[in-house]
């Protein structure tokens, strides 16, 4: 299981420009090279992963699908810090025995015959890393595509830090620098 430290900002689709174009991103370097991502998000029909405040999407990145599952996140201040295990995803079938938490692996078993698509997201990722200062790496995921649900659809528009090493005061001190210059809101 891997523990994830993330801050999730929305920006106008208007303002991606001025976003790349920022000092402090302008000059991060490549993390990875830019794909698009289409995540499928699963519940039953009574929404009982919701409840339950667990998550469960398939993700294909170029011809790999990956399976993820995320529980309920605590949250301080806009940072989300929650466990999540990811597998490879195979055969249209989820696979829960690598959660190594028995009460969500059960959980989910129990109810797998149940778990249905709700909503697609289909987006262009743009991945940088910036260390802002020595013993700490941020990754930025910049995210512009759409998500539909039940034949409607909605721009995705979003900035996605993520801590990889250094303390949880840094995220928030770096998405302050760039929120004094850019449209960019917790979401």
């Amino acid at each position: 299981m891997a523990q994830e430290i993330e801050l999730k900002l929305a920006f106008p689709p208007a303002a991606h420009k001025s976003l790349l174009q920022h000092p402090l991103i302008a000059g991060a370097a490549n993390a990875e090279r830019t794909q698009t991502l289409i995540n499928t998000y699963f519940d039953t029909p009574g929404l009982d992963l919701r409840r339950a405040r667990i998550a469960v999407r398939t993700r294909k990145a170029g011809a790999r699908w990956l399976q993820t599952v995320k529980c309920a996140s605590s949250s301080e201040g806009g940072l989300s810090s929650r466990p999540e295990w990811e597998q490879p995803y195979r055969n249209e079938r989820f696979d829960f025995s690598a959660i190594d938490h028995a009460e969500t692996r059960q959980f989910l078993e129990r109810n797998a015959d149940r778990i249905l698509p709700v909503f697609t997201t289909e987006f262009r990722r743009e991945t940088r890393v910036v260390e802002p200062e020595p013993g700490v790496r941020i990754l930025l995921m910049i995210d512009s595509g759409r998500i539909s649900a039940n034949d409607r659809e909605s721009p995705i528009s979003e900035l996605e830090l993520e801590l990889a090493c250094g303390n949880p005061v840094h995220l928030l001190d770096f998405a302050l620098r760039l929120a004094a210059d850019l449209p960019l809101l917790p979401e």
